[in-house]
């Protein structure tokens, strides 16, 4: 029974992690953009 629980569990993060990745993409590239122009300015 444990063993299932670990095993959902694992899977659901798993999914949760692609999850996250789609919908931050257009975000960390912008996020990307600002750091390197804040870092070129200094």
């Amino acid at each position: 029974m444990l063993y299932i629980f670990i095993t959902w569990l694992i899977l659901m993060l798993i999914l949760l992690a692609q999850g996250i990745q789609k919908n931050s993409k257009d975000r960390e590239g912008s996020d990307l953009k600002r750091w390197g122009e804040q870092y070129r300015k200094k």
